[in-house]
């Protein structure tokens, strides 16, 4: 588990035991924060050097006893600032028609391929919302991938396929 999915909670709880760093989290949180990278600087410039100068400030307080509490040292700022990053890169998320990837709304062609190669491709291009209007989409499994939204319009239903030898 990344340090990343923790609470706040969690991650003051890991800090305290010393299973992790105040700089770990930090250095993990400035990471993510680099995969977003285009979209931080539309937003705020990051002082790299300067947080983790500060993670090691606080890192020692907590060594010496100086700070105690259920959330001592957690980098609530930054973990903060990296969540409000990836929920705003998903509002620029690009959207992708289902048609444009030979799905077909007929109710009777099986759409599984087509659809999981849409959802891969969007995962891959860095997210977005898959776009099912009006129709009837039979599919079998599909395995839904981070960042990949499939967005059902008015009317538009997704069945599963209930015959396992049936060709995806």
């Amino acid at each position: 588990m990344s340090v990343l999915d923790l609470t706040a909670v969690e991650l003051g709880k890991k800090i305290k035991a010393k299973e992790i760093t105040v700089v770990d989290a930090v250095k993990a949180s400035l990471e993510q924060i680099k995969k977003l990278e285009p979209v931080v600087h539309a937003y705020v410039t990051v002082d790299e050097e300067g947080a983790l100068k500060r993670a090691e400030e606080v890192q020692r307080l907590i060594d010496d006893g100086t700070l105690t509490g259920p959330l001592a040292g957690v980098p609530v700022a930054i973990k903060a600032l990296t969540l409000s990053l990836i929920c705003s890169a998903q509002l620029w998320a690009k959207d992708y028609q289902v048609a444009d990837f030979g799905v077909m709304a007929d109710g009777t062609t099986l759409n599984t391929r087509a659809i999981q190669r849409a959802i891969d491709l969007i995962h891959e291009q860095g997210g977005g919302r898959l776009i099912f209007p009006l129709g009837r989409y039979l599919s079998g499994t599909l395995h839904l991938r981070s960042g990949v939204t499939l967005h059902l319009e008015n009317g538009a239903v997704l069945m599963g396929s209930n015959n396992p030898y049936r060709g995806a």
